[in-house]
């Protein structure tokens, strides 16, 4: 037996179809044992005999299935599986596809609580709401993932539905960027309703070019607010650097953060002794195929300008140089271009950020996706990746 809730409420296996039983089995099945005085008030408020009013919807249950509740002393159990259940437990777990698969619609879809029941209400479509913002979340873990494949119709697909799910993606800041991230990258018509959105509810979005500036070639970036979170991510980068990675693409949705893990990554690796010099060459998007010879040569240090990049890293002796290329748009001439710096010299290293993977065999993709969200409750731990970043943003 399955009780079904996401979309039609309906119980597999039995022929029964009385809504308030079920939403009594649902609230048990979600909320755990209760208290037979609790379900009687929560459900019975205006009757007479809200006692009694439950014990008939019991009895109900019981005669359909014998099975499905049962008691112990005060305390009303549900013995059913059900489907939202098990989607929250897909989610925790990160089975996307299968969650996404449990989510067949709203939350008891149809189902109405009668007049004047306000605190049964207020479960009823905050449980709803809830269901629709985690569906939401997973269909864009999703497409972030159909898009470090350059999936594009499958990014469009699943993105237009998670907007239909919350508009608003439920007032939160940083879920709105990654529906509007999202979004862009599809040139979506939602985009305009999601911005008017995120203008009621006083969120600013960044706005996407579609004509970027050339590209520009400088030292690492200053940043003037710390570095937060993804320290797991930082771990697993450096480790592929000195497992003698020597190519590195991290990939993600435009505002995602690839930038400033990229030149966090500079950071400690130089401070490691792993290279003596750093150089960043930030693309913008741009197409610069003829440009990019030109800039990498500029970039890497030598006393002879006029040499071939890759020659004149060869040529510096103690130490490597890491190259940092930021924002880059994938293309079969700089693919080759970067193949032929890396083969032309073993004292470079190249760390890429781009929405797409560049296509070198010598390549390894990090995928980069949305900030850690931490534990189910507050005040558990120190707070999420996700949180300070919120609250750091929110102090300035």
């Amino acid at each position: 037996m399955l009780l079904r809730t996401l979309g039609r409420l309906s119980l597999s296996g039995v022929r029964f179809s009385r809504p308030k039983p079920l939403l009594l089995l649902t609230y048990l099945a979600l909320e755990g044992p209760q208290y037979r005085r609790f379900l009687a008030e929560l459900f019975w408020p205006n009757a007479g005999d809200s006692k009694q009013s439950l014990t008939v919807a019991l009895s109900q249950l019981r005669a359909a299935e014998p099975t499905l509740v049962r008691s112990e002393g005060p305390r009303v159990h549900a013995a059913v599986s059900c489907d939202a259940e098990q989607f929250r437990a897909a989610t925790a777990n990160g089975e996307w596809e299968r969650a996404l698969g449990l989510y067949e619609g709203a939350f008891l879809a149809g189902v109405d609580v009668e007049s004047g029941n306000i605190e049964l209400e207020e479960w009823l479509f905050a449980t709803r709401e809830l269901f629709a913002l985690s569906a939401q979340a997973v269909l864009m873990e999703l497409a972030e993932r159909a898009l470090a494949r350059a999936d594009l119709p499958e990014v469009s697909s699943l993105a237009e539905r998670a907007v239909r799910l919350a508009p608003d993606g439920g007032g939160d800041p940083l879920r709105l960027g990654r529906l509007h991230a999202l979004l862009a990258e599809v040139d979506s018509p939602r985009l305009g309703a999601l911005r008017k959105e995120a203008d009621a509810l006083g969120v600013a979005l960044p706005v996407r070019k579609a004509q970027r500036e050339n590209a520009v070639l400088r030292s690492l970036p200053t940043n003037f607010t710390p570095f937060l979170g993804r320290d797991g991510e930082l771990a697993s980068l450096q480790a592929l650097f000195e497992a003698d990675a020597r190519l590195v693409t991290i990939t993600g949705l435009g505002g995602i953060g690839k930038t400033r893990l990229a030149v966090e990554l500079a950071r400690r690796l130089t401070a490691a002794g792993r290279y003596r010099q750093v150089l960043f060459i930030s693309l913008g998007g741009a197409k610069v195929d003829d440009q990019f010879a030109a800039l990498a040569a500029d970039a890497l240090p030598g006393p002879n300008r006029g040499r071939r990049a890759s020659d004149r890293a060869e040529g510096e002796g103690d130490g490597k140089v890491l190259l940092v290329i930021d924002d880059l748009d994938p293309t079969a001439s700089l693919r080759d271009q970067i193949e032929e710096l890396l083969n032309g010299s073993a004292l470079l290293d190249v760390v890429i950020t781009s929405r797409l993977p560049l296509g070198s065999v010598a390549e390894t993709q990090f995928q980069l996706t949305g900030l850690n969200l931490g534990g189910d409750g507050p005040g558990i731990g120190s707070p999420s990746d996700a949180v300070a970043l919120y609250l750091l943003t929110a102090r300035r």
